[in-house]
């Protein structure tokens, strides 16, 4: 009789496990993007599908196919901070919507 008490035990910790892995909203999303507002939509689909981590990766691609065009381009080249915020200089949005990122 104890082992089915156990097993009944087990069973409930297993479900209510996976209960609570299904209904998580989007954990593997990871820290949500730092800007309020994002003015492209290349940026505001990466942030919707996997937040900060997610805009990181797809920026770190842009600009390694961005290169081939413009060696000396980095991140600091539109950002006049890397990290927190991610501020912008001034005409940071401009170029990269040249690059062809709306």
């Amino acid at each position: 009789m104890a082992k089915l008490g156990f097993f009944t035990l087990i069973a409930a910790f297993i479900g209510t496990l996976t209960i609570v892995g299904l209904t998580s909203n989007d954990a593997s999303a990871g820290k949500p993007c730092s800007r309020a507002k994002t003015e492209t939509k290349f940026l505001g689909n990466a942030c919707k599908k996997g937040g900060q981590d997610e805009a990181k990766k797809v920026m770190k691609a842009f600009l390694k196919d961005y290169k081939k065009t413009h060696a000396a381009a980095t991140c600091t080249t539109c950002h006049a901070k890397v990290g927190g915020a991610y501020p912008l200089k001034p005409d940071g949005l401009r170029l990269f919507k040249e690059a062809g990122n709306l």
